[in-house]
């Protein structure tokens, strides 16, 4: 009785490791069709197919560039990777995303009647203060906390249909409590004579902080910015919330 139970025993290993090593040296294409499979029976975003092809480490994943259109209400309409992903793993939990040029499409959406000081009124006469409000509002509505480290090369961002920025060296991160986005250079969104930089954006769900710096003319590396705009809002998730803004 012993001696059949061992080789049952012996028998379903070898065919686990047999079912394990075919696992193994196919699992580009098993893995393609299982997020295929996913994507297709997700009832909040649409997905093209991508090809998904994994290091024999088993520790980076990297995906072929797919487009995502958002069904589910939020504000993000739209991600397009234009590049191929690749994703880094420690065991199975993502924890850094890397992407060469990638484009987010925002909803549009109205501003909310906001409360705030002179400067924020005056900057809004340009419509600074809203731009940038939209901006922390749809970060501030999507907050997740933790997550992977993800850096973009170039992301372009749009709302309805039309280009507000190009940020240069994006990088996503969490820290203390706070989801905060940065980029090396933002481009568009201003006239041609002002450049900005360092661009730092941190939010929480009812509160967000932002700084950028301006430059009147090309700045030369190193060069200390001619203005630095700040922004500070409070009440996100409220219906006028409070924006302070400073130079």
């Amino acid at each position: 009785m012993a001696h059949k139970v061992v080789r049952i025993l012996l028998i379903t290993l070898a065919v686990l490791v047999v079912l394990l090593g075919l696992a193994y040296l196919f699992r580009e294409p098993l893995a393609t069709r299982i997020a295929a499979f996913v994507l297709d029976r997700n009832g909040d975003m649409e997905c093209t197919h991508p090809e998904v092809r994994i290091a024999s480490s088993l520790r980076q994943v990297t995906v072929t560039p797919f487009e995502c259109e958002m069904f589910k209400p939020g504000p993000m309409k739209s991600f397009k990777a234009e590049s191929d992903v690749v994703v880094q793993l420690d065991g199975t939990k993502p924890t850094h995303i890397r992407i060469a040029r990638a484009t987010m499409e925002q909803r549009d959406r109205e501003v909310p009647d906001v409360k705030s000081n002179a400067l924020g009124d005056m900057s809004n006469l340009v419509g600074v203060r809203d731009s940038l409000l939209k901006g922390m509002l749809d970060a501030s509505e999507s907050f997740s906390p933790g997550g992977p480290v993800m850096e973009v090369d170039t992301l372009v961002a749009k709302r309805d249909g039309k280009v507000e920025s190009t940020m240069k060296g994006f990088r996503r991160t969490f820290e203390e409590g706070w989801v905060r986005q940065h980029a090396e250079r933002v481009e568009g969104g201003a006239p041609g004579f002002i450049a900005m930089r360092d661009f730092d954006m941190r939010v929480t769900k009812t509160r967000g902080k932002l700084s950028l710096a301006v430059h009147f003319g090309k700045p030369e590396q190193g060069e200390n910015p001619d203005v630095e705009l700040k922004m500070d809002a409070r009440g996100l998730d409220e219906k006028s919330p409070r924006v302070s803004m400073s130079l």
